[in-house]
């Protein structure tokens, strides 16, 4: 399927958080800190965790071709996808501060993003799915989407 529109946003915030709290436990570890010295076990399973954590979350990647608009988070594993004929409305959205990035159940719906900002609200005929794409180029996505609405 041909793409007309991808575009990968890397969530800095996540990294950066991420990596330090890698960097500190593993310190905390190979130095043994602290009173009561972090075992190997569990040092592994909080290392494992926070592996994941980054590899789910470290970007996302926003595609439409003829017939879908995906979202897809960091290895690919959390997808969302809504077909262009099932899309009713679109329109821009200004994200709140402290809505922060990732996957976040919103009184609007489920809003997936990468930075603060804005999104493109998404909605579907049958009115049970809302969606929420934060991008740096929202009005880009409102015109190719509305431009293949109409078609």
């Amino acid at each position: 399927m041909k793409t007309i529109y991808h575009k990968t946003q890397t969530v800095i915030l996540v990294i950066v958080i991420t990596l330090a709290i890698m960097i500190f436990i593993s310190y905390s570890y190979f130095y043994q800190t602290g009173s009561k010295p972090l075992p190997l076990i569990p040092y592994l399973i909080v290392m494992l965790v926070f592996i994941a954590i980054l590899l789910l979350f470290y970007k996302l990647t926003i595609s439409i071709d003829k017939e879908k608009i995906t979202a897809v988070f960091g290895i690919g594993i959390l997808k969302k996808e809504i077909y262009l004929k099932e899309i009713s409305s679109i329109e821009s959205y200004k994200i709140p501060w402290y809505a922060g990035v990732g996957i976040r159940l919103t009184p609007k719906g489920w809003l997936w993003n990468a930075k603060m900002g804005k999104a493109v609200l998404i909605k579907n005929k049958s009115k049970s799915q809302t969606f929420l794409v934060g991008s740096n180029e929202v009005s880009k996505i409102m015109d190719i989407l509305a431009i293949k609405n109409k078609n």
